[in-house]
């Protein structure tokens, strides 16, 4: 069994030394790259469409609002709720 004494330097040797590793971080990824994935192009496009679907149903509902009620406090409450949490 080795004791901490043995050693002449303490077990310390080569701590104030630096280490580089070539390459170990990746470049960064670009537009080219990620588009490039098919699985991605196609969640993205899903996402864009979902996202303009929602935008398009809030502003239909504020219009039908405004129709009904040619109010434009109920007009806007209708437009933020579309922006809460649910």
């Amino acid at each position: 069994m080795m004791k901490l004494s043995d050693h002449t330097d303490g077990g310390v040797r080569g701590l104030d030394r630096k280490v580089t590793v070539e390459g170990a971080v990746p470049p960064r990824a670009t537009f080219r790259d990620v588009f490039a994935v098919r699985e991605f192009r196609a969640l993205w496009l899903s996402e864009v469409l979902s996202v303009a679907g929602d935008r398009l149903a809030l502003v239909a509902l504020t219009l039908l609002v405004f129709d009904r009620t040619h109010s434009s406090l109920y007009t806007a409450l209708t437009y933020a709720a579309g922006y809460l949490p649910g």
